[in-house]
């Protein structure tokens, strides 16, 4: 019987790369016989070395003038002129229906009594 997880295999390592494994290949020139095929690729061995990390790239485009990763101040002023005045509105009606609790608190009571509705409760570390 073959299982799901020995037909594929994928593991993505981080930013070093990906390797893939597959079940059922028809080896050629041969009754058929099943086996896997690993399929490996490393950024290193590809490119000669490893991937830059995302602050890296930004920091390199600074450095050379590439400003497609940024936003211009403009851009930022007009976002910011469509959502102030829904934040400005928001901060003159209170929420209604909706629990507010103390900053580094396990949260407000509502939030225990939905999971104990189904016999369930949240795990509590301290």
């Amino acid at each position: 019987m073959v299982h799901r997880e020995d037909i594929e295999e994928m593991k993505c390592n981080g930013i070093t790369g990906v390797s893939h494994r597959l079940l059922c290949y028809n080896e050629p020139a041969v009754a058929v016989r099943v086996g896997t095929v690993d399929m490996e690729f490393q950024y290193s061995k590809y490119f000669g070395n490893a991937p830059s990390t995302g602050y890296e790239t930004l920091l390199h485009d600074c450095l050379v003038g590439d400003a497609t990763l940024f936003q211009r101040a403009d851009n930022v002023e007009a976002g910011w002129g469509v959502v102030e005045p829904i934040l400005e509105v928001w901060k003159g009606l209170p929420p209604k229906g909706v629990p507010l609790y103390q900053a580094g608190s396990w949260g407000p009571a509502e939030a225990d009594d939905l999971l104990a509705r189904e016999g369930r409760h949240w795990r509590n570390p301290a």
